[in-house]
C-alpha cells in the first residue's frame, strides 16, 4: 500500500512538473554550460551559439541564463525567435517556458512574411498566436503603414487592434483616431472616436466619431 501511495504521489508530481513546463521541455544547447546557484535557485548559464527548442518554437542568441525552477529563460545578444513563419528578433528579453510567451523591453521586431511590426516594448504568446506591442509601436505591409502607442496583432485573424494616437496611411489618404481595427487581408478598418481623414488627392478633409472604411470599394462611411 505505501509503495502504490508513493508511485501515486510521484506521478502526481510528474504530472505538475510537465504542466508547469507546458508540457513540452526547454531544451538548451550552447558552446558552454556554467551551473550555479544563487539565493537559493538554481541556474544553468549558457554561453555562444545558444539554441533553445521548446515544441515548435526555436531561440537563438549569444547567451542565456535559465531559471529551471522557474521555467524561464533571460536571452541577450542578436535574439531570435522562430515559430512557423513568425521571426521575432531583439536585442535582449525574456522567454517563459510554462505558458510559452516572450517579452522584451529593448526594442523589438516582428516579421511574419506579410507584416513588419516594431516597438520599444513587446510580448509575443506563441501559442495564442498573438502580439502585444507597446510604445512607438509602428506596422507595416505592402500598401498600410500603422502608427499607435499600443497595439494587438491577431496572426491567424490577419487583424490589427490599435489604442491611442492612432494613425495609418496609404499612398493617397490617412486616417487618424483613439482606436482602430484593421484586417490586413480585406484591407477593411473600423475606427472610433477623433477621426480625422485626409485624402490628398481630393484634397478633402473629414472628421467624425465612427469610420468604415473599405478602400477596394473606394468606400467610406463616416458619422
Amino acid at each position: 500500500m505505501k509503495i502504490l501511495l508513493k508511485i501515486f504521489f510521484l506521478s502526481i508530481i510528474i504530472c505538475n512538473l510537465l504542466f508547469a513546463q507546458g508540457k513540452e521541455p526547454i531544451q538548451i544547447t550552447g558552446d558552454n554550460l556554467i551551473g550555479m546557484e544563487i539565493d537559493g535557485e538554481n541556474i544553468r548559464k549558457v554561453i555562444n551559439n545558444v539554441v533553445i527548442i521548446q515544441g515548435d518554437v526555436q531561440i537563438t542568441c549569444d547567451s542565456a541564463i535559465q531559471f529551471i525552477a522557474r521555467n524561464e529563460v533571460k536571452l541577450s545578444g542578436n535574439v531570435i525567435l522562430i515559430q512557423d513563419t513568425i521571426v521575432i528578433m531583439t536585442s535582449e528579453g525574456y522567454y517563459y517556458g510554462s505558458n510559452k510567451i516572450a517579452f522584451s523591453n529593448a526594442g523589438v521586431i516582428l516579421n511574419d512574411g506579410h507584416v513588419t511590426l516594431s516597438a520599444i516594448n513587446g510580448n509575443y504568446f506563441f501559442d495564442e498566436h498573438k502580439a502585444l506591442f507597446f510604445n512607438n509601436v509602428l506596422l507595416y505591409d505592402s500598401l498600410n503603414t500603422l502608427k499607435s502607442d499600443t497595439l494587438y496583432y491577431y496572426h491567424a485573424e490577419v487583424k490589427a487592434v490599435a489604442i491611442s494616437n492612432v494613425e495609418i496611411r496609404d499612398t493617397s489618404s490617412s486616417i487618424s483616431s483613439d482606436s482602430l481595427i484593421h484586417y490586413r487581408d480585406t484591407k477593411i478598418s473600423y475606427a472610433y472616436r477623433n477621426i480625422t481623414i485626409k485624402d490628398k488627392n481630393n484634397n478633402v478633409v473629414i472628421t467624425g466619431n465612427y469610420l468604415f472604411n473599405k478602400p477596394d470599394s473606394n468606400y467610406s462611411m463616416i458619422t
